[in-house]
């Protein structure tokens, strides 16, 4: 939790709100484990994705980013881009900074991190979910479209912190 409070911090120094903000955290929100609030989960999901407009996602790592491997992280993305809000990956500083370095020395390494997500091999805590979300992908855009419609949001939102870090 310390963590993702730095990652906030982080985010809000960088761009330097003009007025108070506010944060919603789908593991406070959103029971991914009840059977009985399934299925309104997703109705919930868009509409938390659709009103503010944008999705923050809080990232330990962006060679290795652990969202990037669970299954309902991938669908909170792709929810967010689907409801047309922005996708903004956010960083500690360090790790922007590290990013930022990285970059200028080989972009290759970036590209790997978005060659690295992929649906199909992404965890749930709860096999039933993994499953269930499976399904939800096959019946919608494939797990090829679903995967290509994340990474090019992620490499925008990566771009982004390219140029935010330039203007520093």
């Amino acid at each position: 939790f310390r963590d993702l409070l730095g990652i906030l911090e982080a985010f809000e120094k960088q761009t330097k709100p003009g007025s108070t903000r506010y944060y919603w955290l789908d593991i406070f929100v959103m029971n991914q484990h009840s059977a009985s609030e399934l299925g309104n989960l997703i109705d919930n999901l868009q509409a938390a994705v659709r009103s503010p407009g944008r999705l923050l996602l809080a990232v330990d790592s962006w060679r290795d980013p652990t969202p990037l491997t669970r299954v309902w992280c991938l669908l909170e993305v792709f929810t967010a881009i689907q409801q047309r809000a922005e996708v903004i990956l956010c960083f500690s500083a360090a790790e922007e900074t590290s990013f930022a370095q990285k970059l200028v020395q080989n972009q290759a390494e970036v590209q790997r991190t978005l060659d690295a997500v992929d649906a199909e091999r992404a965890e749930a805590t709860v096999a039933a979910d993994r499953e269930l979300i499976f399904g939800m992908i096959r019946r919608g855009t494939g797990f090829a479209r679903f995967n290509d419609t994340i990474r090019d949001a992620l490499r925008n939102s990566f771009e982004r912190v390219v140029i935010a870090q330039r203007k520093l």
